[in-house]
This record gives structure tokens, C-alpha cells and sequence, in this order.
């Protein structure tokens, strides 16, 4: 297994071509890990600058003396016009003049001809190849510092990653970014470059999962050679080579960064650290994207609560104080005329401060519900939603019999994921404006369709129905759409809405004008294998009414 070294050399004198080649055969065979060197020849600065955009090579030995070209014209044309690779200078005799220029134009290093061997070539060339690679991969890094900067747009860094991997490591048969989706156990590709040819297929998954489970780095210089079949298997698909980093944030492992090699390769300690040096930066980037995630929604919540604390300004605080207001006056009139007010109007007074009272404590109990949605902690559990629906109409029976409602509980009820206490209160919410808003008659039907790995619960209604204008502001806060038909302060929905969020689930409604309302809460199914066929249906139902 060894490396290889593409050597460009830029000498207009066959002699000393001649000598170069030769002392570089001899080292070859001197030195059993020797890495196999290629040489390409250009007699002139010009031929060599064209040679060096249409092949790739490592390293360049130029003489610093051309025929088109002398001394410190043949360093700044040259440096200006090659940035692929690193060089090293070809000269008769050192003074401090070009001392200085080596390190002011960031030349690699520089030969004195006739006076080194075929052992301080090689060292030369090596040093110089890994110094200039150091050089780059540290700009690198400064790229990815300030595209890392940007916490609420990842794809860029991910992209640069590889790219940078591809450019600087480098890499024959590509690189790529997976991601460990841990909640599905699958694998997802962040990014990958142009030829990479496996990242979208399972040749890489056994590797990648096996690195996500140990959360260590694999490196593997021939596949052929490893003792596990799965990685032997790689030679199959043209990888002969790899290099497999844990994306490590905390405790987790979220993915893997890969360079791939066509060929067997050997690895060097600087390749290893640069790999775990990007992967690193990855991770960070990924903490900074879920802190900016968490503080834009915190931002949102905020905004919410702010929403809602104007509403409850501008509207609840209205209400209570006319209430509060009416309570007062009737009791001061109690209070000051007691015995000259006829004993039916003292009973009407007393009905009134009663009434109000129980309305004024319905909205504060709202809001409190409100608050203790947005800071309790709910367990989920398996939901018996025909005992909690069993419940619901015994509560609201005497309701039932004031309004004369006609209601229907159709079909069975699959189990669901969520908060028996608190849906129940869903459930209420939702018969309740169905007793409100309904016919006259009111016409209740209660039922449940599985959908997949969720269930939809339902309530329909005989009401005159919503407009999709206000179907849209139904489940905001302090929203009432017919206050002539209903008592209460529109908090209702809202709070229906968050039980069902915090339950992992969604609300919505489907209403047309004069053909009633649907209102419907989802949540995941308990059965993984539920089938998809309807246990009852809104239309079945509605035919029925």
C-alpha cells in the first residue's frame, strides 16, 4: 500500500532534468515506503503554467532561472498564476535575497542544484506538500468560522464542508454529510459533493450506521484488507478507501462525514485531525442552528403571549369590569334599600350577582387554563376516548336536556396518545358550541376515523355554519363569531388548541354556510398497525341528521 507523488517539473535544461530524474529513481529504490512519483516536464514558465491547468499534480520543482523568464519574474509569475500546488524553487546558488522572496511570496522551499540527494528530495517534496496542505486546510477553517456564523442557515456550511474535504484532503471518489435521523432510525444526506456516486444509495449505510452506534472515527487505508465483510464489500463499488467521522454533539452521534477513496491510500494523522477538526465544526453549527431555532420560537411565543395579553386588555378586562360593575350596583342596592325592595326584585338582584359571578369566574378559570398550558408538563399515555366521551355527555346532560338536543355517538373509539384529563376539556369545548351554534333543535354527532398512524376526533354540528374568512380565526384567542347567540369571552378554542398541540396533535374545522360544522382534533394513533379504513364518517353522519 503506498502513496503517490505527481511531480510537475519546470526546467528548460534536459541536463538537469536528466540529474533529477535520476537522483529521484535512487531514492525510489533505495526506500522500501517510498511513494510511487509521476514526473510531467515543461521546458519553459509559460508551458508549465499551461500544463499546470490542464493536470492535476502535488507538488511543482521549478528553476528559477527559464529561458522566458529570470529570478524573481519566474517567483511572482509563477506564484500568481498557480495556487493548486505547492513550490519548490530550483536554484545554482542561495543568497538572502531569495530567502527573503521564498517566505514574501510563500514559496514552499527551494533546491540548490548539485547539492542535494535522492533522500532530501523526497523529505523536500514531502514537507513541502504537507505544509502547503496545512496552509490551505487552516484557511479553510477560517471560511467555516465565518460561514458558521450565519446560525439560522446550515446547507451552506454543509456544502463548503465538502467541498474543503474534496479540495484540501483531497478525495477521488467524493465526499459526503449523513445524518442519523435517531426518532425513524433512518439515515438522511446533508450534503455530498457533485462525484461522489454512493451517497444517495445503501452502500454506505452498514458503515455509517456502525460508526453512529460506537461514535468513533474509522480509519481504513484498503477495504480489502479489513476483517469485517460489510467493509470488504466497499471494493465492490469502486471505494477501496475511507476515512468515517462522528458528527458528536454531547452524548449523541448525529451523522457521519466521509471521504471516500477510489484507490487504497495511507492516511496521516493531519488528515485524520482535519477530518474531526470539520466534523467538530459541523456540530457546533448544528447547536448554534437549534439554540437560534429555540430562541425564534421562544421569540414567537413571546409574541403570542404579548398578542394575548392585548387582547385580554383591550377585551376580558372590559367585560369583567361591567360585570364586576353590575354585581356592585345590585348590591349596593340591596345594600341601601333592602326594605323598601319587593322581595321578587330582591330574588332578581341576588340571580344577577349569582349569574355574573359564575361568568366572571368562568373567564379568570379560562385564563388561568391558558397559563397552565404554556408552563405544565403533561405525561402522554394511552387515551380510553370512549370513557372520556362517556363522561363528557353525563357532565353536559343537563345541558342536553335544556336545549333539547338530539345526539349521536357513532362507531367505535380507537385508542390515542395524549392527556385524558385535559381532552376531556376538548370535548366539552367542542359539544358545547355545537349545543350554542347549532339548530333548533341542536344536532350532535360525536365520532372517531382512523387516518393512518393518527385518529381524527369529531363533533358535527346542524348550525348555520362558518365562512372560510372566519373559519381561518377560529382557534385564535378572544375570538367570538357570534356574540348575539352565545355568552362567553372567546377563550374556548384557544385553549383547545393548545391542550391538543401539547398532546402532539392539530385542531381544525370544516364548515360550508347553512350545512353546519365539523370541528375536529387529531392525534397519533395507540395501535402502530391501526388500518386506514373509517371507524365512523362525517358523511355517513351528516346523511343520518
Amino acid at each position: 500500500m503506498t502513496s503517490s507523488i505527481r511531480i510537475l517539473l519546470i526546467e528548460d535544461d534536459p541536463a538537469d532534468r536528466i540529474q533529477l530524474e535520476e537522483v529521484l529513481d535512487q531514492a525510489l529504490l533505495s526506500s522500501r515506503n517510498a511513494p510511487q512519483c509521476s514526473v510531467a516536464w515543461a521546458q519553459s514558465l509559460a508551458e508549465g503554467i499551461e500544463l499546470s491547468t490542464r493536470r492535476a499534480c502535488d507538488v511543482i520543482i521549478a528553476d528559477l532561472n527559464l529561458g522566458d523568464t529570470q529570478g524573481i519574474q519566474t517567483i511572482e509569475q509563477l506564484t500568481a498564476a498557480v495556487d493548486s500546488a505547492p513550490i519548490v524553487l530550483l536554484t545554482g546558488f542561495i543568497d538572502e535575497e531569495l530567502t527573503f522572496n521564498v517566505a514574501r511570496y510563500g514559496i514552499q522551499d527551494y533546491l540548490v542544484k548539485g547539492e542535494f540527494d535522492g533522500a532530501l528530495l523526497l523529505r523536500t517534496l514531502r514537507f513541502a506538500i504537507d505544509r502547503y496542505r496545512l496552509e490551505r486546510r487552516q484557511r479553510a477553517m477560517s471560511r467555516i468560522e465565518l460561514v458558521s456564523q450565519q446560525p439560522d442557515e446550515l446547507q451552506p456550511l454543509l456544502d463548503y464542508v465538502v467541498d474543503a474535504v474534496a479540495e484540501l484532503l483531497p478525495t477521488s471518489a467524493g465526499v459526503a454529510i449523513v445524518f442519523h435521523d435517531a426518532a425513524r432510525g433512518e439515515l438522511v444526506l446533508g450534503a455530498a459533493t457533485s462525484h461522489c456516486l454512493h451517497a444517495n444509495d445503501d452502500v454506505l449505510k452498514p458503515t455509517c450506521h456502525r460508526i453512529v452506534a460506537t461514535g468513533e472515527t474509522e480509519t481504513v487505508g484498503n477495504v480489502s484488507n479489513h476483517a469485517l465483510t460489510e467493509v470488504r464489500a466497499l471494493a465492490a463499488h469502486a471505494i477501496h478507501a475511507y476515512i468515517g467521522v462522528p458528527i458528536l454533539q454531547e452524548q449523541r452521534c448525529l451523522g457521519v462525514l466521509f471521504a471516500l477513496e477510489s484507490s487504497s491510500r495511507i492516511y496521516t494523522q493531519n488528515d485524520v485531525d482535519f477530518m474531526q477538526t470539520l466534523s467538530n465544526r459541523v456540530a457546533l453549527a448544528i447547536s448554534r442552528v437549534e439554540l437560534y431555532e429555540q430562541m425564534r420560537n421562544q421569540t414567537r411565543d413571546l409574541s403570542v403571549r404579548n398578542t394575548e395579553l392585548d387582547a385580554f386588555s383591550y377585551t376580558v378586562a372590559h367585560d369583567l369590569r361591567n360585570l364586576l360593575a353590575s354585581v356592585i350596583g345590585y348590591a349596593e342596592l340591596l345594600a341601601d334599600d333592602f326594605d323598601i325592595v319587593t322581595p321578587a326584585d330582591r330574588a332578581r338582584y341576588i340571580d344577577t350577582i349569582i349569574s355574573h359571578g359564575y361568568k366572571m369566574k368562568q373567564v379568570i378559570d379560562s385564563l388561568l387554563m391558558l397559563a397552565r398550558l404554556r408552563t405544565m408538563d403533561m405525561e402522554m399515555d394511552v387515551v380510553d376516548m370512549q370513557s372520556v366521551v362517556k363522561e363528557v355527555t353525563h357532565r353536559l346532560q343537563d345541558h342536553f336536556v335544556e336545549t333539547k338536543a338530539n345526539i349521536h355517538i357513532l362507531g367505535d373509539w380507537p385508542a390515542a396518545i395524549g392527556h385524558a384529563g385535559w381532552l376531556e376539556e376538548v370535548w366539552v369545548n367542542y359539544v358545547t358550541n355545537a349545543l350554542k351554534y347549532g339548530g333548533a333543535p341542536p344536532r350532535v354527532v360525536l365520532g372517531a376515523t382512523v387516518q393512518g398512524q393518527s385518529v381524527r376526533f369529531w363533533v358535527c354540528d346542524n348550525g348555520s355554519g362558518i365562512t372560510p374568512a372566519d373559519q381561518a380565526r377560529l382557534f385564535e384567542p378572544f375570538v367570538r363569531l357570534q356574540p348575539t347567540r352565545a355568552d362567553g369571552h372567546g377563550l374556548g378554542l384557544s385553549i383547545v388548541r393548545r391542550i391538543v398541540e401539547r398532546c402532539n396533535g392539530n385542531v381544525g374545522v370544516e364548515s360550508t354556510p347553512g350545512e353546519g360544522s365539523t370541528f375536529w382534533f387529531e392525534l397519533p394513533a395507540y395501535a402502530a398497525g391501526a388500518s386506514s379504513e373509517s371507524v365512523a364518517k362525517p358523511i355517513a353522519m351528516k346523511a343520518r341528521m
